[in-house]
């Protein structure tokens, strides 16, 4: 069976590496600098890792990252990012679904700096 990729989160999970919350699930300085240049710079995506068969999901339906998706909204807005873009285009993302009161981090940068402690 092949796997779909979707839009359908409206806010991260309580692990996401994207929330500026005790409970995420902090990453190493370098992995969050390559993640950062990936997404915001090559315009790469980040699913889910509780919708990823990687980390053992049975789900056939990656989801896009909601943390993602919020940070990118804040830092240069949805249409800034060309999977996003094309997306919003096909009308399988529709902005006004993300929870914007998600604790994202403020600003990639922000998300970088607060994983220079792991």
């Amino acid at each position: 069976m092949s796997r779909q990729f979707h839009f359908d989160l409206k806010r991260p999970c309580a692990h996401c590496p994207f929330v500026n919350t005790a409970e995420r699930t902090p990453l190493t300085h370098g992995r969050a600098v390559e993640l950062v240049s990936a997404i915001r710079d090559e315009g790469k995506t980040f699913v889910c890792h509780e919708t990823s068969d990687s980390l053992g999901s049975k789900s056939v339906h990656d989801q896009q990252c909601a943390g993602v998706m919020l940070l990118v909204d804040k830092e240069k807005g949805l249409a800034g990012h060309s999977l996003f873009r094309i997306a919003m285009f096909l009308k399988i993302l529709d902005p006004a679904n993300l929870d914007r009161t998600a604790p994202v981090f403020a600003s990639f940068e922000a998300f970088t700096e607060a994983n220079k402690e792991t």
